[in-house]
């Protein structure tokens, strides 16, 4: 029986493990489309940052480590050293769960500083998204990696496993040169 038990509770912990897992996975795909939808758009993180939201609901954004959106030369890219860290100038801008609650427009509909790179304190500013090129045929690749974090039930397996995705796009091409 005990053998049992452990067996049913580990494909069990295995099974949620891989509904984290995929649920990760798709939040990041989003997160790309709608980086790439956006293109140099000043709202183009903030926009990617509620398509995660949306992608990450089954695992909660108490569960979430942080988002990086990063300026990729192709689609075999993977997250830049000490992006995860914290943002890079020209290079990437990282998120926490904090910034999911950081609003575009205040309720009185003016924009607030922080999205759009128009500030020094707006959070999207180290890779401003108006700096993408969307131009076709040269158009930026840019890349969407997230981490969170599964937890246990049982504790067979340790208390918590960190997950990661990355995805890496072609902005929507919206110019000509």
């Amino acid at each position: 029986m005990p053998l049992f038990m452990l067996l049913i509770f580990g494909i069990f912990e295995m099974g949620l493990l891989y509904r984290d897992s995929l649920t990760n996975h798709n939040a990041t795909k989003a997160g790309a489309r709608a980086a790439s939808v956006n293109g140099s758009g000043v709202e183009a993180d903030y926009l990617v940052l509620r398509s995660i939201e949306h992608g990450v609901s089954a695992i909660g954004l108490e569960n979430l480590d942080h988002v990086v959106v990063f300026k990729a030369s192709g689609p075999g890219d993977d997250v830049p050293p000490g992006c995860t860290a914290s943002s890079q100038v020209g290079l990437c801008n990282r998120y926490d769960a904090a910034s999911f609650f950081k609003a575009f427009n205040s309720s009185s509909g003016e924009r607030t500083t922080n999205f759009g790179c128009t500030e020094s304190v707006s959070i999207d500013r180290y890779w401003c998204p108006a700096s993408r090129s969307t131009v076709l045929g040269t158009s930026d690749y840019v890349g969407v990696h997230l981490q969170s974090r599964h937890s246990y039930l049982t504790g067979f397996f340790g208390a918590t496993s960190n997950l990661r995705d990355t995805t890496v796009i072609r902005l929507e091409p919206t110019a000509y040169s």
